[in-house]
């Protein structure tokens, strides 16, 4: 009775007693125009101990099944047709007119269709018509449950979405009636119970502007154009609503949707975008400020040195020109001052203890802080390790320090502390500006005079100072040495209050960083280098008293010179000069062309040409890029000529090892101090 008999259109599995049965329906099916396959499956086995299987491996391919009930126990009846119903097919049933009870039971179950035999063969012509409406019924119930599923789906997302918003989403019905707001949730019975459902928009909000009369949602409504404006809630917050008409298919307004968002949550968010905003243009300047100081800096310094070469048996004069060194020397640290406030890079980054820096500071300002002020240290001995540098760390604990002990007006104290502190994700809404991560935290908090919000305002800003002579750069140089080092500072004050200034810096592991450091190690002391034999050196620089004086000073120790003002005019000058031109002096930032390009196009038009760089702007912003890419050295200005000399001879050497050698690659570069 399992055999499949004939083939077209509809899949039909016949479960009936008997096997004529199949050739019977089958023909009555074809001489009612629904010519079908019917696969046959005796009755004993769809009621047997597998009838669960034989069932899926049946009507796993067919279109419908078809069950005669002739002869099938009122008891099997329902379990046979769940069984069948559950994999997904329609069912109609063959009943039979003489049993009632078995009828009901069938019925009861939940049959997609039926035919009930008679005495007359005749209705056995209405079961084809049963069944392509029971086929037709499922596939029509199965679009309508994919339309539902994607319609639910969809609301989903947008539930999501607008739950996700800062804002308050409400919609309002026509009379300014809230009937959904992003403040509802779902219960565990899938209701949504919204606390301002029915609630009228004016019995939470009014404008703040009284004259104007009514809030942006009414107005919407009324006029049938969006509205925004400041309104004012009933427990006194400011709050900004925008609201927007709802318009129905015959072009009426039927309500509203508006975005009512806290602004003032958002004040210290907005002050703090502004500190930063000032403090970054602030810190373009003065980083501009910098390399320009670096260069002229280090023109004075070749020249000095030049100079003393000459009057070396001149005491007096000597003397004269060492402290012209000094000053340059001075005006060489203020250039690192505006380069830390400049955001200015980590320089040569070591990982050490930050509690180093800070016993130090603390340990000096001990010793010029008035008897009256105490300061009191609890540093953390565990506290965790930082990549930073080491004479930048040192200067903003210093600086943090004296600005709190200054604050002070007679007796008080000064709280120094350290301790490790790790920020989750969930920290966002209370610290929005620290990523999540490990954090070494130097606290430093006084019980001064404490700031008004106008002076905190404009406390990072360079050269700004309350004490009416101002010291340089001070909590600005601060600002530019923390973030240099990827870290925030926060600063709570108040009038008559104190201040407490809290630095995040982040925390390392001492293995990971070692590998990632560039240069890391101690600084390496200069030696006497050997002098030139000849070399042919291209400088290129376009301040025009480093150019000279480095040339100078090179064509002194047996090189032979080059000069260029900028970029364009060295790789013409490499074009034009037919012998090897041994290296080239580069300053990355000069008018022009970007320094990264030119140094690319140096390295392409003469490839044995060993590259040395020079930079009055901060290492960090080239010195990796440059280094992996092929040059020789990185050049902080303003450089001392020993260490140039050194640098040059270096670069040369080792370009000339590796041309002997073979070598086909360029090995990277150092850092040197």
């Amino acid at each position: 009775m399992d055999d499949k008999l004939g083939g077209s259109d509809l899949r039909l599995v016949l479960i009936a007693a008997a096997k004529t049965e199949c050739i019977r329906y089958k023909r009555t099916f074809k001489e009612c125009g629904y010519p079908c396959a019917v696969t046959g499956l005796p009755l004993e086995v769809a009621l047997g101990v597998d009838a669960a299987q034989n069932l899926a491996a049946a009507v796993r391919k067919c279109d419908a099944v078809l069950i005669d009930f002739e002869g099938v126990p009122p008891g099997e009846a329902p379990r046979l047709i769940g069984v069948v119903g559950s994999l997904g097919t329609p069912v109609v049933g063959l009943l039979p007119a003489d049993n009632c009870d078995l009828i009901y039971a069938c019925l009861e179950a939940g049959l997609d269709g039926y035919v009930v035999k008679g005495v007359d063969r005749d209705c056995l012509r209405l079961v084809p018509a049963v069944l392509m409406w029971a086929i037709d019924r499922q596939r029509d119930a199965q679009a309508r449950n994919h339309v539902v599923d994607a319609l639910r789906h969809k609301e989903r997302q947008w539930s999501a979405m607008l739950n996700a918003c800062l804002s308050l989403i409400t919609y309002h019905d026509a009379e300014g009636r809230i009937i959904w707001s992003n403040a509802g949730e779902t219960d565990a019975d899938n209701r949504r119970i919204d606390p301002l459902f029915g609630t009228l928009n004016d019995e939470i909000w009014r404008p703040e502007d009284e004259a104007k009369g009514e809030c942006p949602v009414p107005r919407a409504i009324r006029t049938g154009e969006p509205h925004e404006d400041v309104v004012v809630s009933v427990d006194g917050s400011r709050m900004l609503q925008r609201a927007f008409p709802v318009v129905g298919d015959d072009g009426r307004t039927v309500g509203a949707i508006a975005s009512t968002l806290d602004t003032s949550a958002l004040a210290p968010a907005e002050e703090a975008i502004k500190i930063a905003v000032r403090a970054q243009a602030s810190a373009t300047v003065a980083g501009g400020i910098a390399h320009k100081l670096n260069d002229l800096m280090a023109g004075v310094a070749a020249n000095v040195d030049l100079v003393l070469q000459e009057v070396g048996d001149r005491p007096e004069a000597s003397a004269l020109l060492n402290e012209i060194e000094d000053a340059a020397l001075s005006a060489g640290r203020l250039s690192d001052h505006l380069l830390a406030f400049a955001r200015g890079g980590k320089y040569v980054p070591k990982i050490l203890d930050l509690n180093d820096s800070v016993a130090e500071a603390v340990q000096i300002q001990a010793r010029n802080c008035p008897d009256e002020i105490r300061i009191e240290s609890r540093l953390d001995g565990g506290l965790w390790k930082i990549e930073a540098n080491p004479a930048q760390m040192s200067l903003l604990a210093a600086q943090l320090l004296a600005n709190a002990i200054e604050a002070i007006r007679g007796a008080g104290c000064v709280t120094v502390a350290t301790v490790n502190e790790t920020v989750a994700g969930t920290d966002g809404e209370r610290r929005p500006w620290l990523e999540p991560g490990r954090y070494a935290v130097l606290e430093i908090a006084d019980d001064g005079c404490g700031m008004p919000n106008e002076i905190r305002a404009k406390m990072f800003e360079p050269f700004f100072s309350t004490k009416g002579r101002g010291r340089g750069l001070g909590l600005a140089g601060a600002y530019g040495v923390v973030h240099g080092h990827g870290g925030h500072i926060a600063v709570d004050s108040a009038s008559g209050k104190g201040t407490r200034v809290t630095v995040y810096l982040p925390a390392v592991d001492a293995d990971e960083a070692s590998r990632g450091a560039i240069g890391s190690g101690a600084p390496r002391s200069p030696v006497e280098a050997p002098a030139g034999q000849g070399e042919v050196v291209l400088v290129i620089d376009d301040e025009d008293i480093v150019r000279h004086a480095v040339a100078r000073f090179l064509t002194r120790r047996g090189y032979l010179v080059l000069k260029a003002a900028d970029g364009d005019e060295a790789l013409r000058v490499c074009a034009r000069f037919e012998d090897k031109i041994h290296l080239a002096l580069l300053d990355m930032i000069m008018p022009g062309r970007d320094g990264m390009e030119i140094f690319r196009e140096l390295r392409e038009s003469r490839p044995g040409m060993a590259i040395v760089v020079m930079s009055g702007y901060d290492r960090g912003t080239y010195e990796r890029a440059l280094l992996e890419a092929g040059a020789r050295a990185f050049l902080q200005k303003p450089v001392p000529m020993d260490v140039l000399a050194a640098a040059v001879r270096t670069a040369i050497d080792r370009q000339a090892a590796e041309e002997t050698a073979g070598a086909t690659g360029v090995a990277g570069g150092k850092a040197i101090e």
